[in-house]
């Protein structure tokens, strides 16, 4: 009997043990959770800070840069604009020197493709300088007098973004039984103000139809009729008014997309600034291979000049038997200075 007491005092301080060892085990787990929680959350706020130091370094270093160029730099004030004239690039440029030695001329220097323009500037401290159409321009101020010259050569600037246009496109919204419903229409119109878009200067407008290989709609569609929808390639850069390229950047990498080619008619009437083209799909469409096809733009001016869509469709479509599926929307053309 009292053995059996005996084992069961055993077990029952087993149990109690073991009851006492899982409360301390969780507590220990619950505590390790805080511990983890807490290293978590301060590593957060230790990135935090690193951010927020970097980030105020990094202005620091700009504003710094910014208050010493301008400490060095010869002239108080400097600008430069770029309109079209003449199918050349008319650059404007304007310089107030901070200090003028006696004799001392102004001269406004462009290098644009390894060759070097230069102009006089006038009373007013500026100078018009034609030069060949170019992607981007090297600009610089000089000094000259008997003494010797005072140079500064300013940041190079990319005139691409100036000579970009506009383009917004739609399919025709006639019914299905009208004929002609695989008509797209673009309107193009410029980017911006200082570089207007003429239509006695255009020499072609054609589409690019390109193959994607990816089936989009299958036979499985069949009865779902017309969907529509759009989409917009502009947002990637932004074009802004006037024609100051100061800080601007370098556009996207042209390279023609490769399709079949497809010429775009002129409409009778335009919208109030825009050009509109429409060109008849219907070869394609009535396929009904279900792939899905990109269409791209591309206009050439009288000047030479080579505009095009380069990294984005400015529409799409796929039809198989019994559904269509089409999507316009608008995008920018870029200039292919190398064409």
């Amino acid at each position: 009997m009292n053995q059996n007491k005996l084992k069961n005092a055993v077990i029952i301080f087993c149990a109690v043990m073991l009851a006492v060892n899982h409360v301390q085990v969780r507590g220990i787990k619950r505590e390790l959770e805080s511990l983890r929680q807490e290293y978590n959350n301060r590593e957060v706020n230790i990135h935090n800070d690193l951010e927020n130091v970097r980030t105020s370094l990094y202005e620091s270093s700009n504003k710094l840069e910014t208050l010493i160029r301008e400490g060095q730099s010869l002239f108080s004030e400097t600008s430069i604009d770029v309109k079209l004239q003449d199918k050349k690039m008319a650059v404007t440029m304007m310089a107030v020197p901070k200090e003028r030695k006696s004799g001392e001329t102004l001269v406004a220097s462009i290098i644009v493709g390894g060759q070097v323009y230069q102009q006089e500037a006038d009373d007013y401290d500026r100078a018009v300088l034609l030069v060949d159409m170019a992607e981007s321009i090297k600009p610089a101020f000089v000094l000259k007098s008997s003494e010797g010259i005072r140079q500064e050569s300013l940041d190079e600037m990319y005139t691409g973004e100036l000579f970009t246009r506009r383009v917004e496109t739609n399919w025709s919204l006639d019914s299905e039984s009208s004929g002609d419903r695989n008509l797209l229409y673009a309107w193009i119109s410029p980017a911006n103000e200082s570089m207007p878009l003429d239509e006695d200067d255009i020499e072609r407008v054609e589409l690019i139809i390109r193959d994607t290989g990816t089936v989009e709609l299958s036979p499985s569609d069949r009865g779902s009729g017309n969907r529509s929808g759009s989409f917009s390639s502009s947002s990637s850069y932004s074009v802004e008014g006037g024609g100051s390229v100061s800080g601007r950047t370098a556009g996207p990498i042209i390279k023609i997309p490769q399709g079949d080619t497809l010429p775009a008619r002129k409409l009778a009437e335009g919208g109030q600034s825009s050009i509109g083209y429409t060109a008849d799909l219907s070869e394609y469409t009535n396929r009904k291979d279900g792939i899905r096809y990109e269409v791209y733009l591309t206009l050439l001016t009288k000047e030479g000049i080579l505009y095009v869509t380069p990294d984005h469709p400015i529409a799409s479509f796929s039809t198989v038997e019994g559904a269509q599926k089409r999507n316009s929307g608008d995008g920018v053309m870029w200039p292919d200075f190398q064409y």
